[in-house]
């Protein structure tokens, strides 16, 4: 009599991890939010590892500006000026720059700045927080009302294009944003402060009036909008002809869309 084999399973083979790694490495490039990061972080190493040689190679860096300072108003030597300030920028003048280099990126990644140049003996991260609450402040009111001018101004001059208006207006936004927010800053101390004198140049030094104490009271809070009224003003002046334009330029596109275009021919007006 005869007995049936029984079929014989084939051994499952284990799947190689390479495809999966290639798939898991294809998603992350397909990744727009991890692609956008990546390149920030490559441009951020790039101008930062620039600036750090471009620096040790010019004439005149800050560090011979510093030995300067100090064998001029110290009477020091050239080497004792130099020994100094080596001691204080945490840095070896004998180390060759890829030595030099590869110390600022270590302390930079540990978030150790160095030491202030015009402030001795004050880290440049407590310079830096010490006045990047008051500089959020200042750029965040400065940007909403450029924004809001320009969104304004800018479907104002749409609804109204190729007409004097426009063409005033328009005049007056290439003419805001040709101009550098230094310019602006410069000419209104010089003009209203120094010449005409409508403010006082001191005064307005600083965050809010030293007499005072932080405290959200009417008098503090004046202060403190007295003090940001020029880097707002400066902020608003080099940025709200751009959003006019940009705003204007838009705004027409929109209006020549086909939808609009039917919308008008069923009878739908502009001020509907």
């Amino acid at each position: 009599m005869a007995t049936e084999t029984p079929a014989v399973q084939p051994i499952g083979v284990a799947p190689s991890p390479l495809p999966n790694i290639f798939d898991a490495l294809r998603r992350l490039s397909s990744n727009y939010t991890l692609r956008v990061i990546l390149q920030a972080m490559v441009t951020i190493w790039a101008v930062i590892t620039f600036t750090f040689f471009l620096i040790r190679l010019m004439p005149g860096n800050p560090v011979d500006v510093y030995v300067d300072f100090l064998m001029n108003q110290q009477n020091m030597t050239y080497e004792e000026a130099y020994s100094r300030a080596a001691s204080q920028f945490q840095f070896d003048p004998d180390a060759n720059p890829i030595t030099q280099y590869l110390e600022y990126m270590g302390r930079l990644l540990r978030g150790d700045l160095g030491t202030s140049i015009t402030s001795t003996g004050t880290k440049v991260i407590d310079q830096i927080l010490r006045y990047l609450p008051w500089t959020i402040f200042s750029v965040s009111l400065g940007l909403l009302i450029s924004f809001t001018l320009g969104m304004t101004f800018g479907t104002m001059m749409a609804y109204v294009r190729n007409t004097p208006i426009d063409h005033a207006i328009s005049l007056l936004a290439s003419i805001l944003s040709a101009v550098p927010n230094y310019i602006w800053g410069l000419g209104i101390v010089i003009v209203f402060g120094v010449q005409l004198q409508w403010f006082s140049i001191g005064e307005l030094r600083g965050t809010y009036d030293p007499n005072l104490s932080p405290s959200f009271t009417p008098q503090f809070i004046g202060s403190v909008l007295q003090h940001a009224f020029l880097p707002v003003l400066v902020y608003v002046l080099g940025s709200v002809g751009g959003w006019m334009l940009n705003m204007r330029n838009s705004t027409i596109s929109t209006l020549g869309e086909d939808y609009v275009n039917v919308a008008r021919a069923r009878g739908l007006t502009s001020s509907t």
